[in-house]
């Protein structure tokens, strides 16, 4: 396995009621009771990084020893079945059977599981990077895992969470909606769900628990808490397309959630956009509108970092079979946000705010480096539109690291847009070919 380095690293499990319980890992020794519950939990001192194989024995009335034990990142990736998608389903998947060795990255898959209350167990075992182990694992998770390991020599253990079709309520812990302060009428709706389907037989439950709101959190994350860990990548939202901006509040509540399943309220969160998709029976803007409750969402949560993939998709296939670009841009942004490695550009350009400049709309940006057109041609998916909210196509200059908008079909501007469609591919970039992420802001 792979253990959080430098911060306090809690360990805990079961005993008899009152049992001594003593933990040794190099040289660190911890000594506590098990409470009249069973239940013990003690902590670590913080460790180094190392990748030297280390043991850790606990021992009570019994013992139990862990082997191979390094001291690296250990990071939580989760979401549906783009997260769950597996190595041997890429299009090169034989690429990667004879570079999966890697010493120091570690993977972990939580085996799909649901319940109605919290669930102290987990199922499931760390396996090394090995060409056996590696094409069943996240194929993200995977590409990411590995490529961190080689840039940082830094150990590295990833444990995905993941379940195709999950909704986002799914893995919220069952009082988040309420203690995250959501509005009433979503809150409500949240907890009528969760008592209906607790009293559903369990046969029923089995067809679809991953629409069910707390029943993967409480068999799935649950158990896994209050692991030391150094952030999360959540890739989800297909399931939720339909909410539109009510997305935002129901992410609110999965960061509420984990943060305190982990017990770190700072904890980051890598949030990554849905590609886009041919959504037959939806509106063209139902996905963009979701992009915005992405974009709300990293704006409100400052431990939050938006990740943009307009250009890592497949319109006629919601589980693109290529995925090393997506890999490659989020192990960009994860070494620049979290290791110091990189620039800025690994940061996704997001629209901050519109002017008018006479008949032009001057559009601002937070991460904005100089931009350019991925393929030299004009700025794509712009539009503009008056009072009545018709928008035209409009053509824009690029001045540094600001747009300048315009239309002649839009004499008076109220409203500009951009990638604003579930099949838009945009070719406006930053020098890192980081697209911009999708936009709709008023003029003033």
């Amino acid at each position: 396995m792979v253990l959080q380095r430098d911060t306090p690293l809690p360990i805990w499990g079961e005993a008899q009621p009152g049992e001594l319980v003593t933990i040794w890992f190099k040289e660190a020794k911890i000594t506590g009771r098990a409470g009249t519950d069973g239940r013990w939990e003690l902590t670590l001192p913080p460790q180094k990084a190392s990748a030297a194989p280390e043991t850790l024995t606990i021992r009570g009335k019994n013992t139990v020893v862990f082997h191979d034990v390094l001291v690296g990142d250990v990071w939580l990736f989760a979401g549906q079945s783009n997260m769950q998608f597996p190595l041997q389903s890429l299009r090169e998947s034989k690429e990667f059977s004879t570079v999966a060795e890697e010493p120091n990255f570690r993977m972990f898959t939580v085996p799909h599981n649901w319940h109605r209350r919290e669930q102290p167990r987990l199922g499931g075992s760390w396996q090394r990077s090995t060409a056996q182990a590696a094409k069943i694992f996240s194929a993200i998770a995977y590409l990411v895992g590995r490529e961190l390991a080689c840039k940082t020599k830094i150990p590295q253990g990833i444990i995905v969470v993941a379940f195709g079709g999950c909704n986002v309520e799914s893995m919220c812990r069952a009082d988040s909606f309420r203690k995250a302060k959501l509005p009433r009428e979503i809150t409500s709706s949240q907890e009528n769900a969760i008592a209906l389907w607790h009293a559903m037989p369990d046969q029923e439950i089995q067809k679809s628990p991953q629409l069910l709101p707390s029943a993967l959190y409480n068999a799935m994350v649950h158990p896994l808490g209050p692991l030391a860990v150094k952030g999360m990548v959540w890739y989800q939202g297909e399931t939720n397309l339909e909410e539109g901006l009510i997305y935002l509040e129901k992410l609110r509540a999965l960061a509420l959630s984990w943060r305190d399943c982990f017990r770190q309220k700072d904890l980051p969160i890598y949030l990554i956009q849905i590609p886009p998709y041919r959504y037959e029976k939806n509106h063209p803007d139902q996905l963009p509108i979701l992009w915005l409750a992405q974009s709300f969402f990293s704006r409100l949560d400052q431990r939050t970092a938006l990740f943009s993939t307009s250009d890592c998709g497949d319109p006629n296939d919601l589980h693109p079979r290529e995925k090393r670009a997506l890999a490659k841009r989020l192990v960009n942004l994860l070494l620049y946000k979290s290791y110091g490695i990189g620039d800025s550009s690994a940061l996704t350009p997001e629209a901050l705010s519109a002017r008018r400049d006479g008949n032009n709309v001057v559009v601002t940006f937070r991460n904005a480096e100089r931009f350019k057109t991925r393929d030299g041609n004009p700025v794509s998916h712009l539009e503009l539109a008056g009072e009545d909210y018709l928008f035209h196509p409009a053509g824009a200059s690029i001045v540094g690291n600001t747009l300048c908008v315009f239309s002649s079909s839009v004499p008076n501007p109220k409203f500009v847009r951009f990638g604003w469609h579930n099949l838009a591919i945009p070719n406006l970039v930053n020098p890192a070919n980081v697209p911009v992420y999708p936009f709709w802001l008023p003029v003033f």
